[in-house]
């Protein structure tokens, strides 16, 4: 990608005001040369905005604004995406990190027609003080969309879920990031954002014929008790999506529809059964024998 293609990042905050200055300046001191920072705090209670106007008078070029009430934070990404204007989009939430080198070399991937560049990412466990990188894919090298698709849904790799381990072109976030999906469950995406960010991983696969990874750590999450990821159990929501994407591309995927509705079907969490009754499959009897098994073993360890 011509580095004077422009890249926004965008920081969306609420009741940070400490790890945003951290998020802020690594942010600031990418090595790639044109960059715009836009962040947005979401009526923070604490004095994220007071360290945000701080952080301008040090840093005038930031993009800094604040929502009179909580919007809650998917509409918050929406409102730092209306303030940005880069070709690029990159989320960089306000308690995680990147590499200085991050946005280089995630942007050198868009030298080709790709949906999105992504890299290994370190998870740090807060209260642990530990590190565990995960999203490992191969070398370092474009790949087909399908066969990041396919990857999603595979027991051999693991794939992002979160879009703050990416860089998007503006398009594929505009058309591919969305306030909520329709469901029968009460599952309020808006809410958490959890499924959301898969989504716009997912089907932005299917507008363009390849996406890049890095095999490097370019990106840290940092996970703690105040963490979304942290204190939510959000599974429901990542299967719900999973479902629907495949159930949509089922005759793209049909080994992965078929495999995976089986597993939601036959799963001892009630809210899986739930999401695969309304879709017609067939079902894939070695999932099914070994979702059961494990469904047996978990009762059995549970009393023991």
């Amino acid at each position: 990608m011509p580095q004077n293609k422009l890249v926004s990042i965008l920081i969306p905050v609420y009741n940070r005001e400490k790890a945003i200055i951290t998020a802020v300046e690594c942010a600031i001191n990418q090595t790639y040369p044109n960059l715009e920072v836009v962040c947005v705090d979401n009526a923070s209670t604490d004095n994220t905005w007071t360290v945000l106007q701080e952080l301008k008078q040090k840093y005038p070029k930031i993009i800094i604004a604040r929502n009179e009430t909580n919007l809650g934070p998917v509409k918050n990404w929406f409102r730092a995406l209306e303030l940005s204007s880069g070709d690029y989009i990159k989320f960089l939430w306000s308690d995680d990190e990147m590499t200085a080198d991050c946005i280089e070399k995630l942007a050198a991937g868009f030298e080709r027609n790709i949906a999105f560049a992504y890299s290994i990412t370190t998870v740090h466990n807060v209260d642990e003080n530990t590190n565990q990188n995960y999203y490992h894919l191969g070398k370092t090298d474009f790949y087909p969309s399908g066969f990041f698709v396919q990857a999603t849904f595979s027991d051999d790799y693991s794939t992002p879920v979160s879009p703050g381990c990416a860089l998007f072109s503006r398009k594929a976030v505009t058309n591919n990031l969305k306030l909520t999906f329709e469901n029968d469950m009460n599952l309020n995406f808006p809410r958490y954002g959890s499924g959301n960010d898969l989504y716009l991983f997912l089907q932005s696969t299917e507008d363009y014929p390849e996406i890049y990874f890095v095999n490097e750590p370019l990106s840290i999450f940092n996970n703690g008790n105040d963490s979304l990821s942290g204190v939510n159990k959000l599974d429901t929501y990542y299967a719900f999506v999973r479902a629907m994407f495949l159930n949509d591309n089922k005759e793209k995927y049909p080994q992965e529809y078929k495999k995976y509705l089986t597993m939601l079907k036959f799963n001892d969490i009630k809210e899986y059964r739930q999401i695969s009754k309304q879709y017609k499959f067939r079902i894939d009897y070695k999932v099914m024998y070994k979702t059961i098994i494990d469904r047996l073993k978990s009762k059995l360890n549970q009393v023991k």
